[in-house]
C-alpha cells in the first residue's frame, strides 16, 4: 500500500481465493494496518474502526441429483432381471462427497403396496456439476 495522507484512500485488492467443499454462506470483510493476530503497525485516533462491516458472500450452487431408470415392463418370474439408473448431477455444483443409491420395488402397480428397498452397497464417488453415472441393480 502506498502512504497515504489525510483524508486520502487506495484500493487494496486480496490473493485470489479459491473456496472448496460444500455449497455455503461465508462472510469476508477488509481490515486496515492488521496483521493476522490483529495488530497493526500505525498509531491512529481510532484503532477501532480498521475493519469493514462483514459481507456474506454464496459459495457456489448446489448439486441435484436426479434418477432415471431403464427397466424392461416385463420380466419371468424366477429369472435374474438387471436394472439400470442413470444418476445425473443437474445443480451447479459438485456433490463433494461420496453418497450411496438404493432401487425400491413395491408390491403393486404406480409405486402402492409395499415398499421394499435393495440397497446397493456401493458407494458412488463425488459426482461433479453436469456429469453422470449408471448404477446396476
Amino acid at each position: 500500500m502506498p502512504i497515504l495522507g489525510g483524508n486520502q484512500a487506495a484500493t487494496a485488492t486480496s490473493l485470489a481465493q479459491t473456496f472448496t467443499g460444500p455449497a455455503r454462506t461465508i462472510s469476508v470483510r477488509a481490515c486496515a494496518d492488521n496483521n493476522v493476530s490483529m495488530v497493526g503497525a500505525i498509531t491512529e485516533s481510532n484503532e477501532g474502526n480498521n475493519c469493514s462491516s462483514w459481507t456474506n458472500i454464496s459459495i457456489g450452487g448446489q448439486s441435484d441429483l436426479v434418477s432415471s431408470l431403464t427397466a424392461p415392463t416385463s420380466v419371468v418370474r424366477g429369472v435374474a432381471t438387471s436394472f439400470f439408473a442413470t444418476i445425473t448431477n443437474q445443480g451447479q455444483g459438485s456433490t463433494v462427497d461420496p453418497f450411496f443409491n438404493l432401487f425400491q420395488t413395491s408390491t403393486e402397480a404406480n409405486g402402492g403396496g409395499t415398499v421394499s428397498d435393495f440397497r446397493t452397497n456401493t458407494t458412488m464417488s463425488p459426482l461433479a456439476a453436469g456429469a453422470h453415472i449408471q448404477q446396476v441393480l
